[in-house]
């Protein structure tokens, strides 16, 4: 049975973890290719929303943010995501001008 084809399989993106047996690997791929591109793009993951704001007379996306402000103060982080890429015109494969996306899962309670 072959698994089913994903997004990052589509669209050409490899997607390493980044593990304590392979970070000093990793993170050297990482400096060696960071020159040659021109944007770095982190993603983050926290474990959910466990705090909200009390403050009720602010606009929808003042209290948004005071509420994802909050909890990324107050939770540790699980996932983080890292890719380098150039520009991409209209029409040009945005995989090719894409380095693979390293991605750290970090142990949590």
């Amino acid at each position: 049975m072959t698994r089913p084809e994903s997004f990052h399989d589509r669209i050409g993106i490899d997607i390493i973890d980044v593990t304590r047996d392979n970070f000093d690997e990793e993170f050297e791929r990482m400096m060696d290719i960071m020159d040659d591109y021109k944007y770095v793009t982190i993603d983050t993951e926290f474990p959910g929303i466990v705090l909200e704001p009390v403050e009720q007379l602010i606009s929808v996306a003042t209290w948004n943010y005071m509420q994802m402000r909050a909890n990324v103060n107050a939770l540790k982080i699980i996932q983080l995501g890292i890719t380098f890429t150039n520009d991409v015109l209209p029409g040009e494969n945005a995989a090719a001008s894409r380095a693979p996306c390293w991605q750290f899962n970090f142990e949590f309670d």
